[in-house]
């Protein structure tokens, strides 16, 4: 006599034997149980690993991996195989395995919360931008910086009053030999060489300004960081004007200021940065704060007064710390550091996470919280009844009057 499962299974796949034979193994809660052990011991192995390694270390290894080698020779699964394990664990749990009634609500509600809670995982891990913004007390901005993607920034100056004019592409080594429309500029650029990480070289050392930051004589190439977030690229181009000479430009990340080329007479500068941005506010760090324990020096805690201001709308005055972040739209800004430079004037960096899906965990707890809660009360209601009716059910012998 056939089980439901197989029922199931039979009706799913009656054509395809192999399917119908090895989908409902799939749902089996032995597999869940594997899943939830793995990720548990994932989640303090990369916890542990992370305070020696660092935060994009520990990520790199244990969480945004298919599998790591323990030893260099032995595999081991990372948290995206076991998640997309588990996520297709309850699929099929939910189709050969939960029974579709009004009584087991709550277990499909519960299982269901699951789903979205991995897929709210998959859309932060797919789709979730990670930046950070740097603001001195009065300064404002309108754009946060990348933590380890680099971009080509050309502009002008405006002249009478106007705006200068931006244009910017991210730079990588899979683009060098490509060339580089600036047309609104007069020129084109080839990007000859691209270095993810280097140094300038010896003889630039010692430098006393921005300015002496210009004459590069060459850059050296380095190991690339264990965290990108710690290279500083580097770029050799090549400018082609519309008309007159090319000209050859060596650019680096750590340079203070821009480069100034004469392109037919106009002044364009050109500097290797920091991605950007564009935020849909406009943030004005108001003044910062750092609490320290008692008689030591360990920040308790860092909290920064803003303004904030949308297009369009009215600015409000907030204050962000780093227990209570600033919430606007998809965008989530934390306080991350603080600092003061050499003149004792403060400064405040914020985390900032661009994430669409952001509300799916908070719909995935909500689901499981419901769905917990509903299984509870039937339980509940369940044994009322049967010990009701286990009292009314009379002994042998017993005499009723």
């Amino acid at each position: 006599m056939s089980s439901p499962i197989d029922a199931r299974a039979k009706a799913w796949f009656g054509s395809m034997p192999t399917l119908r034979s090895w989908a409902p193994r799939l749902a089996s809660l032995k597999i869940s149980v594997v899943c939830l052990l793995l990720l548990l011991i994932l989640t303090a192995w990369g916890t542990i690993y992370q305070a020696e390694a660092g935060l994009y270390a520990a990520q790199t290894r244990f969480f945004f991996s298919w599998y790591f080698l323990v030893g260099g020779f032995l595999p081991l699964p990372g948290a995206q195989l076991v998640m997309w394990v588990l996520f297709f664990n309850l699929i099929a749990s939910m189709v050969f395995r939960v029974t579709y009634s009004f009584a087991n609500i709550g277990n499909i509600l519960t299982h269901s919360g699951f789903l979205f809670l991995l897929a709210g995982s998959f859309v932060t891990f797919k789709f979730a931008q990670e930046s950070y913004l740097p603001l001195a007390e009065k300064e404002v901005s309108n754009v946060s910086l990348d933590r380890r993607a680099w971009e080509l920034a050309v502009w002008s100056d405006g002249e009478g009053g106007l705006e200068r004019k931006v244009s910017a592409v991210q730079l990588g080594t899979g683009q060098v030999g490509e060339e580089i429309d600036f047309s609104e500029f007069g020129f084109k650029a080839i990007l000859e060489n691209y270095y993810r990480n280097c140094d300038p070289t010896a003889d630039t050392t010692g430098m006393s300004g921005p300015a002496e930051m210009r004459k590069l004589g060459n850059l050296v190439t380095r190991r690339p960081a264990q965290d990108p977030e710690d290279n500083i690229a580097g770029a050799r181009l090549r400018i082609k004007p519309a008309g007159g000479d090319a000209q050859e430009l060596l650019l680096y990340g750590g340079q203070l200021e821009p480069l100034t080329v004469d392109v037919q007479g106009h002044l364009i500068q050109v500097t290797l940065r920091k991605q950007r941005h564009p935020l849909p506010v406009s943030i004005r760090l108001i003044d910062v704060k750092k609490e320290e324990y008692p008689g030591t020096g360990i920040a308790r805690t860092y909290q920064s007064d803003v303004e904030v201001k949308a297009e369009g709308a009215m600015s409000f005055k907030t204050r962000i710390n780093m227990n209570h972040p600033l919430h606007y739209k998809d965008f989530t800004f934390y306080q991350s550091s603080y600092d003061v430079d050499a003149q004792g004037h403060e400064s405040s960096v914020f985390a900032v996470v661009e994430n669409s899906g952001k509300l799916l965990p908070y719909i995935s707890g909500a689901m499981i919280f419901c769905g917990m809660l509903f299984h509870f009360l039937v339980m509940l209601f369940r044994y009322g009844n049967h010990a009701g009716k286990s009292a009314n059910v009379k002994s042998p012998g017993e005499v009723v009057k």
